[in-house]
């Protein structure tokens, strides 16, 4: 999250220069934003895969990590 909201402030040029709390807190929720939203994107792909491994608690339907990934492009697809 925070090499995202780094580099979004660099971009949108936050703390470059004092120019009063209005503008500069715009650009900081921007910022926020711009870093949740990547972040979120890399993360879920991960988040959905632990909870199916998490729900095959009994480890029949998946042989691991690898193997629910496999699955689920393969049943499921990019949506």
């Amino acid at each position: 999250y925070m090499v995202t909201f780094e580099s979004s402030k660099d971009v949108l040029g936050v703390d470059l220069g004092s120019q009063g709390a209005g503008p500069e807190l715009s650009k900081r929720i921007a910022c926020g934003s711009i870093a949740g939203a990547i972040t979120w994107v890399v993360v879920y792909p991960a988040d959905v895969v632990r909870n199916r491994l998490m729900g095959d608690w009994q480890g029949t339907a998946y042989a691991g990590a690898l193997d629910c990934v496999q699955k689920a492009l393969r049943e499921d697809g990019v949506r």
